[in-house]
Parts: C-alpha cells; structure tokens; sequence
C-alpha cells in the first residue's frame, strides 16, 4: 500500500445506499463542489485501491457509496490491502482518512420498488398496468412484493452490520433531494455534518436527469387505488409515516 496516495486526502466518507435510492443524484451534486467524487467503486471484483484513492477525491475529499450487496468486495479488499489490521471496521478507519459515514434511504419503498423493476431489464421499460385479466396483474404484483422484500431486507440487514460494527452514520433521504430548496438543504447538511466550509454560496447544478416521472406516478396510483389493503402496497405508506425528515 503506497501511503503517499493518501497525504492529499484530508477527510474521507462512505455513503451507503439502496437501488434508485438517489446516489445517482446526490453524488454528482457533491462532485460539483468538490466534495470529493464519489462513485460506486464496488461493482466488480476488481478492485484497486490506490486507484479508487485516486478517483475518488476532490478538493482533498474522498468520497465513495456502496449497495449492500458489494459489501462483501469492500470487506474482502480491506483485508487484502491491510492484512494487519485486528478488524474490518478498524482496517477501513486505516484505508480512508478521518473517515465519515452516511446512510442514503428512501421512504416510500412502493416507489422506490417501482422505479427499481422498471429499470430491472437494462433499459427496457417496465409497464404496470391494470387489465382485464387478473393473472396479468398478479405477475407485476409478484415482481413489485419481492422488490419491496428485498428493500426491507437489506434496510434491515444494514442496520445490524451498523451495530455489528458500531458505525454512526449521518441518515438522509432520497425525497431530501427532489426539490431544489430541499436539496440546497441537504447538501448543506452534509456540508456540516463532515465539517466541511464553503466560502461562496452554496450553488448546485442541475441534476441532470428526470427525478420521476408522470408514467411512475400513474403506476404508483394505480396501485393504491386497485389494491389499497393489500400489505404489499400499505406496508410502504405505513413505514414512511414513521420516517423523520433530517436527522
């Protein structure tokens, strides 16, 4: 492990997050400014470090997020690069300056579960309809309960792996970042959470895709409306209410 890589980088975060969560939306809004550059380093198991050092940072910022399923490759290249370390948790403190933690969620898995099948085909869009013929619908249904499943699952699963491993991580929300005001907010938030000053007004770009959609939203109604008592759609709208704005 070359240390020189590191001399440059004067903090370090990892944002852990779910499918169409929103690291696709945030991350360039950080880079932006030069909040580091974070990116989705963990896709293969090809990994190199100094090369993921070097990508990486920004304005002396390292930045990176993870899907629960690549934490196994992040695990593995922390033991593989730091071989000496006691832990995992103690080897990633090593790796990555002053490290920081974030968690990207999102309240409303019904929407979420419907943006993630309809991207599930590599670009084919998915369309749910309502037609004549029940069993048609209950093939999209299926598809849609395993989504919303395995959302929870992992909600779930990322929770333990924080209190296995006693990581406190800075909680925000996918819908803290669709309106402009909001999002403005938000990166502020995370501004401050890692200490950060940004001497001129805040400006953010654009983001440079559609968040949504018309043919989501009317998927989405359409859900509720047909089957507004069945667990698999009232389950999302539940724990949604339970959910806090900025914490």
């Amino acid at each position: 492990m070359n240390d020189n890589i590191k001399q440059g980088i004067e903090k370090s975060y990892l944002l852990f997050c779910h499918p169409r969560s929103g690291s696709n939306l945030l991350a360039p809004l950080l880079a932006s400014i030069e909040c580091g550059n974070p990116q989705e380093f963990w896709q293969t198991d090809e990994v190199n470090y100094e090369d993921i050092l070097r990508r990486g940072t920004a304005g002396g910022i390292w930045g990176g997020w993870i899907h629960w399923g690549a934490l196994g490759r992040l695990i593995n290249m922390v033991k593989t690069v730091n071989q000496k370390s006691p832990s995992f948790i103690d080897g990633l403190y090593e790796l990555f300056p002053n490290l920081n933690f974030f968690y990207l969620s999102r309240r409303n898995k019904l929407r979420q579960a419907i943006s993630w099948t309809k991207v599930a085909d590599k670009g084919k869009p998915y369309h749910i309809k309502i037609p004549q013929k029940e069993t048609s619908f209950e093939m999209d249904k299926i598809k849609l309960d395993q989504k919303i499943k395995q959302l929870w699952k992992e909600e779930h699963d990322f929770e333990m792996f924080f209190e296995v491993h006693a990581i406190s991580v800075c909680r925000i929300f996918y819908e803290n970042l669709i309106e402009k005001e909001a999002r403005q907010n938000t990166v502020q938030y995370i501004l401050n959470f890692l200490n950060v000053s940004y001497s001129a007004p805040l400006k953010l770009k654009t983001p440079y895709y559609k968040i949504g959609g018309e043919e989501t939203e009317r998927i989405y109604m359409e859900c509720l409306a047909n089957h507004r008592n069945s667990e698999l759609f009232t389950v999302s709208e539940n724990k949604r209410s339970e959910s806090n704005h900025l914490e």
